[in-house]
C-alpha cells in the first residue's frame, strides 16, 4: 500500500497478465515513482529541520526505543553537492530514474543498471524525453531481451542527438539481473538457486566492478581527476568516445 501526493492510497496487486493492461498499470506506479523520487530530492536538498524521529546512536547502550534526534538531516547536512543531483536505479528503478529526470532538472546525470525499459510511456523518445542526461548504463548478460535493448539503444541514441556526449553502456559478462543489486552477495544460495541461470561471475566482483565503473564516470561527470588505483578509469576517461554508441564488454 502506498500513498500519492493527494492522499489518495493505493492497494497493492498483482499486474494483469495481459500486456497492454500490464503497461498501464506500470505506468501509474511509475508516475507514483516519480513523485517520491521528487518528494526525496526536496527531502534531501532540504535545510529546514524535520519533524522529530526516534533514532539509535552509537554514544549509547541499545535500548527499546532509541535516541531522540530532532534533526534526522543533520548527517548529511554540508556533504551534499546541491546542484547537481545524480540518480542510480536498477530494473524498474532504472526506468523510474529515466522518467524522474525528464520531470525533475535537478537530476543531472542517471546511473542505470539494467534497465527495464517496458513501463516507460511508448512515445517517451519521441514527447517526453527532452533534455540530454549524461548517463551510464551498465547491462548483466543475461537479462535483455531484443525490444528491451531497442528501447534502450533509442534511448541512448536520443540523448546523444539531444547533446549529451558523456552517455556510455557496459556488459557485465557471466552476470544476473540481480547481480545488479546487493541481493547475489547478500543471500548468494537462495538467488543462485533460483536467479542466477548462465550467471558465473562473484557476486562481491559484480557489485565492486560497479562500484569502480560508477566512481569513473561521475569523476567524469564533475571533471574531478580520476582516482590512479581504479582500473576502469581508462574505459571512462581517456578511451572513452563521445558517442551514446559506444559499448564496452567486461569479462568477469
Amino acid at each position: 500500500m502506498s500513498q500519492l501526493q493527494d492522499e489518495t492510497v493505493l492497494q497493492y496487486r498483482h499486474p494483469p497478465s495481459n500486456d497492454d493492461e500490464a503497461h498501464e498499470f506500470r505506468a501509474t506506479q511509475l508516475l507514483h515513482r516519480t513523485q517520491e523520487v521528487s518528494a526525496t530530492i526536496d527531502l534531501m536538498l532540504s535545510d529546514a529541520l524535520s519533524p522529530s524521529v526516534w533514532k539509535q546512536t552509537s554514544t549509547h547502550e541499545p535500548t527499546d526505543r532509541g535516541d531522540l534526534v530532532t534533526d534526522p538531516l543533520s548527517q548529511f547536512r554540508g556533504r551534499i553537492k546541491k546542484d547537481f543531483v545524480a540518480m542510480a536505479g536498477h530494473s524498474f528503478g532504472a526506468a523510474t530514474g529515466f522518467l524522474a529526470a525528464q520531470k525533475d532538472h535537478r537530476i543531472g546525470s542517471m546511473l542505470a543498471f539494467d534497465p527495464w525499459m517496458f513501463p516507460l510511456p511508448s512515445n517517451y523518445n519521441e514527447k517526453v524525453q527532452l533534455r540530454a542526461l549524461p548517463t551510464l548504463v551498465i547491462n548483466s548478460s543475461t537479462f535483455h531481451w531484443p525490444s528491451n535493448l531497442q528501447s534502450l539503444a533509442m534511448l541512448l541514441q536520443r540523448n546523444h542527438e539531444l547533446g549529451s556526449l558523456q552517455s556510455m553502456q557496459i556488459t557485465l559478462n557471466s552476470t544476473g539481473h540481480l547481480d545488479q543489486s546487493d541481493f547475489s552477495a547478500i543471500i548468494p544460495a537462495w538467488i543462485r538457486n533460483r536467479y542466477r541461470s548462465g550467471a558465473t561471475a562473484d557476486p562481491v566482483d559484480v557489485l565492486t566492478t560497479n562500484a569502480q565503473l560508477n566512481f569513473a564516470f561521475l569523476d567524469r561527470i564533475f571533471q574531478r581527476t580520476p582516482n590512479s588505483l581504479n582500473p576502469y578509469r581508462d574505459i571512462l576517461w581517456k578511451d572513452a568516445k563521445p558517442s551514446s554508441k559506444f559499448t564496452v564488454d567486461i569479462k568477469l
